[in-house]
């Protein structure tokens, strides 16, 4: 059986990737952070889950609705968790598809801080500025 923070993990990008923003939001605590390394519109820190769903919404808008993300893999233990993806964009006649990853702190079993890496930053980075 999983541990349980993996259940969570899962349980909150299934909600993000089908737009179910409630369930999304019951993983994470209120004073969430969120870190994204890089120069690209999407880059630097956030607070809050409404500020992480709009970082998300976002991605979705400004690639005319294509952004995907596949989930390949999530590991957990009672503190920290990792996600991996492989993600799928459009946008200005390129495409961009790499993998992408969080860092889980996780806190009563709820998401307290991430961190996003990318396997290519600079692609990223260029493809959304």
């Amino acid at each position: 059986m999983a541990h349980p923070n993996v259940e969570t993990i899962r349980k909150g990008f299934e909600a993000f990737m089908k737009g179910d923003i409630e369930t999304a939001r019951s993983i994470f605590h209120p004073n969430v952070a969120w870190h994204t390394p890089g120069r690209s519109p999407f880059a630097g820190d956030l607070e809050g889950f409404d500020a992480i769903a709009r970082w998300g919404s976002q991605l979705v808008e400004r690639s005319a609705g294509s952004f995907r993300e596949e989930l390949i893999s999530v590991q957990a233990d009672d503190k920290w968790a990792f996600q991996l993806t492989k993600y799928h964009a459009e946008r200005k006649g390129r495409r961009i598809e790499d993998y992408s990853w969080n860092i889980f702190r996780m806190v009563d079993g709820r998401v307290a801080e991430s961190w996003v890496g990318f396997g290519d930053l600079k692609s990223f980075d260029d493809f959304w500025s």
